[in-house]
């Protein structure tokens, strides 16, 4: 069944040996259309029967041949010397090739295997190796039949350059399909990955076909990208799983190492386009690149960027860029970049202006996202590094160390926004101009939102800590802040409203007061402290709501303006209660703490609005409070034109003395007091009065004790001096308040119950004569 092999002529001369059944031949030729030979060697004949050989072993020393059978090569394979040993068997019909050498010039070519011929045709099972070829050499001794689609795949695609240690190994057989494997190394060469991408040049490595399945290792070389410096190549791998399939897949692992520009140039070609997508220069950072990029694809004859999957991982180091944020410079001992189809991320630690962070960057590659990038992180929050981002609060306003999460939206021709959160654990923090501080060691929660921009900007502020709530927003200027417009802020229990700050060019801000609440009983009592000079003092403008001076006096409607510089010092004005009008000056005194003076033009009105007394009207009042210790004040207080009607306490001890006249004086018009005058002492225990008069024409009262709010205790004494207007013309002799001839009273138990006592003797007493009555009232030590 095997297809005869048609010749032109041959030509032998031989000599025979019986005695070792050995032929010799010299000037063998053979001559067809597909071989021809030139060559001598010899024959041993075995397994005699007769005459007639079972197999010969020939040995053949090669001087020339040319291999050109019709449709089998591309053009002939000429060789001008080589050799071979061979064993042929005649029945069946099988040659055994022990080695076969083909030499021309440099290149080697070897081979060993077996062919046979039976009924059912022919089989052949060789091996073949070439020391070095060229890709074209090499397919000039493939017939183009056969393993068709393997020839036409190393033509398309195996490497230029030289090729060495091929080795190839052909099995056919009859009704199968032929089997061919191949392995080569190759140097000099260029290896294209994917059409669009530019080659791998001076490559060096290994390829293998076997059972169709091609791969290719590239153990070096290196790509030119269109900027950026040359990229070298290692250990890159180019695999088709099986080369007979139309429009085979193929996956490319391909490792890297360049300069970052160069990684970048690359990754921006088709089908990446990392940058573009990104709306970004390939000269995006400094810095070197190790990068293992995997591609997978059909081999299509005309390949889409969409047609392309990647997955690209590399290690960046030594980078440093002040292009991936605008205005701001990033430096990282190494950082991590990953990206796929559907976009690039960018992660690691490192500094951005002097300020720590662990951060990502990631950018999406859909078309509506290009320009658009985020980068989102922790960064270590220092004095140093709010001022590296040009957020310049006030000098001691932030201390210590700690950590925060900051997220940055880029947009392509816009200042970046951002947001930060943080736990504040680490840091110090101090607003002396409203009292305040926190511990490093103590948690709380702030956040920011704004646009890095130059200035910066603080869009919206969020902060808690232990006594203190704030919301609002900051502007800040070159100079550092301008204005903190705090719109809802709580102090410890002492405050709750709003109010702006107002910067200085690093000094302490002014105070500006939008609204709220302030109780003084609390701050205080238990506060970090009231408002404070700070650096140069600040001014404090504005108005409140409600300043709650006791638990049951305010000021309604309070507006005022002050300054710390020196102490506390300034006017302010209110309604007690929301009924009087009052005014007041402050002034610093000796301890810090300021003093303060408040007049009314209605007294009554302002007692009865105070809860104090409700029986009183009209009157101008006077009261200075000088601050003694650290919470007490000794004060003064007069007033004039005050008239007293149906006090049902100074009743009864008219009533007790049998005052008839001013009983029904003070049941009908009241009773005037011309002068009303007292010093006393405030503390938080209570208030200590050492002199009290009221002196009209009707009648004089003197008063000295102490009252006891918590308790609402009284003990109070005194003498009441009726028709003061003829008693006290010996007042020489007796205290300012007292005519010659009064009497005494004490008021003791509760304020809303007193007790009152009259000690009626005391009328017959003259007045130099009647501290024999009284006892020294006791005076509140200063707190």
């Amino acid at each position: 069944g095997a297809a005869p092999l048609p010749f032109e002529g041959a030509g032998v001369r031989l000599s025979y040996d019986p005695a070792s059944d050995r032929v010799a031949f010299t000037d063998l030729s053979f001559q067809s259309r597909a071989l021809r030979l030139r060559a001598e060697g010899q024959t041993l004949l075995r397994d005699l029967d007769g005459l007639r050989p079972g197999s010969l072993i020939t040995q053949i020393a090669i001087t020339d041949l040319a291999l050109d059978p019709e449709g089998v090569f591309e053009r002939p394979a000429r060789f001008s010397q080589g050799a071979a040993d061979l064993r042929l068997n005649l029945d069946p019909f099988r040659v055994e090739l022990g080695q076969l050498q083909l030499i021309e010039g440099a290149r080697r070519i070897t081979a060993r295997g077996a062919v046979s011929a039976d009924d059912s045709g022919w089989r052949v099972a060789l091996d073949m190796g070439v020391n070095r070829t060229g890709k074209d050499d090499l397919l000039a001794l493939w017939p183009p039949r056969l393993v068709e689609p393997t020839r036409r795949w190393v033509a398309d695609n195996i490497a230029t350059g030289e090729l060495t240690n091929v080795r190839a190994a052909l099995r056919l057989a009859p009704g199968r399909e032929p089997r061919l494997a191949l392995n080569y190394e190759f140097r000099g060469a260029e290896v294209t990955a994917l059409r669009s991408l530019p080659p791998v040049r001076e490559g060096r490595g290994f390829a293998t076909i076997h059972d169709n399945r091609h791969a290719l290792m590239v153990e070096e070389g290196h790509v030119v990208p269109p900027a950026g410096g040359q990229i070298e190549v290692a250990d890159t791998t180019i695999t088709v799983p099986d080369i007979r399939v139309k429009f085979a897949p193929m996956v490319v692992r391909l490792m890297t190492r360049s300069p970052i520009p160069a990684a970048l140039s690359l990754l921006d070609e088709p089908p990446f386009e990392f940058l573009k997508k990104a709306g970004k220069g390939t000269d995006i950072a400094e810095g070197w690149a190790e990068a293992e990029t995997e591609l997978n694809f059909r081999l299509t004859p005309k390949i889409a960027p969409e047609d392309v999957d990647f997955d690209v991982r590399a290690r960046l180091t030594e980078v440093s860029s002040d292009k991936i944020v605008p205005g701001q410079r990033i430096e990282a001992p190494a950082l991590r970049l990953t990206a796929d189809r559907t976009g690039m991320v960018l992660s690691g630690k490192g500094q951005m202006a002097g300020v720590t962070f662990d951060a990502r960057w990631s950018q999406r590659f859909a078309p509506e996202a290009k320009g658009i990038s985020t980068l989102d992180g922790y960064v270590n929050v220092t004095p140093a590094g709010l001022e590296a981002f040009n957020i310049a609060l006030p000098k001691g306003a932030v201390a210590g160390s700690g950590w925060g999460h900051l997220r940055l939206d880029l947009r392509e021709g816009q200042a970046p926004g951002y947001f930060f959160e943080s736990d504040l654990k680490g840091l110090g923090l101090k607003i002396p101009e409203i009292g305040w501080s926190k511990a490093a060691a103590t948690k709380g929660n702030v956040k920011l939102t704004g646009r890095l921009g130059s200035p910066p900007t603080v869009e919206a502020l969020s902060l808690t800590a232990p006594g203190l709530a704030a919301s609002g927003d900051l502007t800040l200027g070159p100079a550092g802040l301008e204005r903190a417009r705090l719109s809802s802020l709580s102090i410890g229990s002492w405050f709750k409203g709003a109010l702006d700050l107002v910067g200085r060019g690093g000094r302490a801000p002014d105070i500006e007061l939008k609204g709220g609440r302030l109780d003084l009983g609390k701050m205080t009592a238990g506060s970090s402290g009231p408002p404070g000079g700070g650096a140069g003092g600040s001014r404090i403008s504005g108005r409140l709501d409600r300043v709650q001076i006791t638990d049951t006096i305010a000021l309604q409607g309070f507006s005022g303006s002050f300054t710390t510089r020196g102490g506390v010092q300034g006017e302010f004005a209110g309604a007690v209660n929301g009924r009087a009008a009052v005014r007041g000056v402050m002034a610093p005194a000796a301890n810090g703490r300021p003093a303060v003076r408040i007049s009314a033009q209605d007294a009554g009105a302002v007692l009865a609005a105070a809860g104090i007394f409700d029986k009183a009207r009209g009157g101008r009042l006077d009261m200075t409070l000088s601050p003694v210790g650290t919470a007490s004040y000794d004060g003064t207080a007069t007033s004039s034109a005050l008239r007293v009607k149906d006090a049902p306490v100074l009743a009864s001890m008219l009533s007790a003395a049998s005052g008839i006249g001013l009983l029904e004086q003070l049941n009908g018009e009241g009773i005037l007091f011309t002068s009303v005058e007292g010093a006393f002492r405030l503390t938080p225990g209570g208030v200590s009065v050492t002199r009290g008069e009221a002196i009209g024409a009707s009648m004089g009262v003197t008063m000295t004790g102490t009252y006891y709010p918590e308790a609402g205790k009284l003990d109070m004494q005194g003498v009441i001096s009726p028709f003061y207007l003829v008693n006290g013309i010996g007042q020489v002799l007796t205290r300012k308040g007292e005519g010659v001839f009064g009497f005494t009273y004490r008021l003791g138990g509760s304020a809303a119950r007193p007790e009152i006592s009259v000690n009626p003797f005391s009328l017959l007493t003259p007045g130099m004569f009647r501290e024999i009555f009284r006892r020294d009232p006791p005076v509140l030590a200063p707190q």
